[in-house]
């Protein structure tokens, strides 16, 4: 009950000020708190939220909480203890306000006479006043941090959800440059057997062609030594007819260029270069710099 027997916003006791209901809700806090908290015509419950309208904007049309005064007033009036002074055993009916004192003295406390001092009620009254004045502007600095806090819990949620999706979009790129590499890669070695064996085709043939134009050569060849071997034999000299056409036949073949077909042969067993050297270059330059990440 204790609570409910003082302001929630400045914590005087309802004993010592008028407590107001807010008909909406039904909660009490003192006129001059209510007071401050009207804003065009309309009091927003600092408790449960609720508004409370106020058709002439002032806080006497507000109903008055006389059974939260009354409790108030009876629990002040049993909890009351007669203060004495320990130096003049004299009831405490003043509070001194100098700097070095700042305590409850009687009537007959003379070290006090030069010092100024209030009575204990306007003392009391005083300083809630003062205290209330800077409860209200720490709640404000709290206000203000629990803003800030709140701005910067948000500010981290959104840098969670932005790493999450750039790592998304770099995961996403890289596979595409992955995916290309991958086809690329396809794409060279297709290409590389494709010009192998239409290149192997080609020396096949000039091998088949150079394998044909040997036969004939090695035939001759072995003819011409059969016939040498026969110097002795009369029968020899009807072969120089042969022999004759055999020489022709050779001159023939040894006329043949063999060594450009041999440079046709090397030539064209270096079909393709692959040119990737500067590519390579190019590439690893602009994957160094591919999406170069800024922090605001």
């Amino acid at each position: 009950m204790n609570d409910y027997l003082e302001c929630e916003i400045c914590f005087q006791d309802f004993s010592v000020c008028i407590p107001k209901i807010l008909p909406t809700c039904g909660h009490s806090f003192c006129t001059t708190c209510i007071g401050r908290m009207i804003a065009d015509k309309k009091i927003v419950c600092p408790t449960c939220k609720q508004t409370t309208t106020l058709p002439n904007n002032t806080v006497n049309e507000l109903p008055t909480n006389f059974h939260l005064r009354k409790i108030a007033e009876q629990r002040k009036k049993g909890k009351q203890k007669t203060l004495l002074c320990k130096e003049h055993s004299k009831k405490l009916v003043l509070f001194c306000e100098d700097p070095k004192c700042l305590k409850l003295i009687c009537n007959d406390c003379k070290s006090h006479g030069n010092h100024s001092y209030r009575f204990i009620d306007d003392a009391t009254k005083f300083y809630r006043s003062q205290l209330f004045d800077k409860i209200g502007s720490v709640k404000r600095v709290v206000n203000t941090l629990d803003m800030e806090i709140e701005h910067l819990d948000s500010a981290m949620t959104d840098l969670q959800n932005t790493k999450a999706k750039k790592e998304g979009d770099v995961k996403m790129v890289m596979n595409e440059i992955r995916n290309w590499v991958t086809k690329r890669e396809a794409f060279l070695l297709d290409e590389i057997n494709t010009k192998a064996t239409e290149i192997h085709s080609k020396l096949q043939l000039q091998k088949e062609g150079l394998v044909e134009i040997k036969k004939p050569i090695y035939s001759i060849e072995k003819q011409m030594l059969e016939n040498y071997n026969q110097e002795n034999n009369p029968s020899y000299l009807t072969l120089l007819d042969n022999i004759s056409s055999y020489l022709q036949q050779m001159d023939q073949v040894l006329n043949l260029d063999l060594s450009a077909l041999k440079s046709e042969s090397i030539k064209n067993t270096r079909f393709f270069e692959l040119n990737h050297l500067q590519e390579k270059e190019v590439i690893r330059d602009i994957l160094a710099n591919f999406g170069k990440i800024e922090a605001n």
